[in-house]
């Protein structure tokens, strides 16, 4: 077993034996339509029928799905009211995608104790996938933009993780933070769970649920400065780590010059531009669904935005 083998080894028995601590016999399962749904990631798009009645299972995400479709974003001239359609339409990978985290979501907050905390941390999480996406259209990166929106939504699956399933310990996590303005939240976690970070969880979550390598790599929070335009795996990268720490910096009020100027050579966003994403993510994600609603309720992101002029 070489190197990596033997880290993913390691993390994977400290995660085991955090979990067992929780009362958990066994790390936590994918529920059987997510996991349909990201099943389908290889299928050609022949595969659309298979797509549509994965969702056609369920009445609340397929009426989820069609009101995003219909939603303005996509400004369909008349309405779209199958998901075979819906599919034909937008495209396979689109609606992939969108069921996908709608369904994530779902998942999430059924499985969470604090329903409000756990909503809160989605919607900042499905804001950063929809900049990720609005990035990729706005400069022309040279990436997929779903799997930009993907990624970024992704990016901080350990933390949402922890969240969701070890309550307690993230508890203990936000304690040790608010106790010391000096204390980062990467150092909290390391502490409470046995030296892992919330990356190291996520991507080794990821692994066990077959996710894609690159949406793996898009969990770091500290990405590489790309080779060149069609280095796509280093642009996912800092677009879904960009969206998340700008999304995290206005919902907690805090100054975001320093973050701009940090990924300026990359992505080139001024402030103008950065509010601008934001406004735009929370518009769309507003079509999303009622628990999306609640969060950015919950987040007051419209005043924070308001209050940058």
């Amino acid at each position: 077993m070489g190197a990596g083998g033997e880290h993913d080894s390691i993390v994977h028995d400290q995660m085991r034996e955090i979990f067992r601590r929780a009362d958990m016999k066994d790390l936590p399962a994918m529920s059987a339509n997510v996991r349909e749904l990201l099943s389908l990631a290889n299928s050609g798009r022949s595969a659309a029928h298979e797509l549509a009645e994965v969702i056609l299972r369920d009445y609340s995400l397929t009426n989820k799905v069609l009101r995003v479709v219909n939603s303005a974003y996509y400004g369909m001239p008349k309405p779209v009211n199958n998901v075979t359609r819906a599919v034909t339409i937008v495209g396979f990978d689109v609606i992939r995608e969108m069921a996908s985290a709608i369904a994530l979501f779902e998942d999430f907050v059924d499985a969470g104790v604090d329903r409000d905390g756990v909503a809160k941390v989605l919607t900042r999480s499905l804001l950063s996938g929809l900049q990720a996406k609005l990035l990729v259209g706005w400069k022309g990166f040279k990436v997929d933009a779903e799997e930009a929106f993907i990624c970024a939504l992704l990016h901080n699956f350990g933390q949402i993780m922890v969240q969701v399933y070890l309550p307690d310990v993230y508890q203990r996590i936000d304690e040790r933070v608010a106790a010391s303005f000096s204390f980062s939240i990467e150092a909290a976690a390391r502490e409470q769970l046995n030296g892992l970070s919330f990356q190291d969880v996520g991507q080794e979550m990821a692994r066990m649920w077959n996710l894609s390598p690159k949406l793996i790599s898009s969990m770091t929070p500290y990405p590489p400065v790309p080779t060149g335009p069609g280095d796509s795996k280093a642009y996912l990268q800092n677009l879904a780590a960009f969206s998340n720490a700008l999304t995290g910096k206005i919902c907690n009020g805090q100054a975001f010059s320093k973050l701009l100027a940090e990924y300026k050579d990359v992505l080139a966003v001024d402030r103008a531009g950065a509010i601008e994403l934001v406004q735009k993510s929370v518009d769309l994600a507003e079509e999303f669904s009622g628990t999306i609603r609640s969060g950015l309720a919950k987040l007051e992101i419209r005043k924070r935005i308001a209050k940058l002029g």
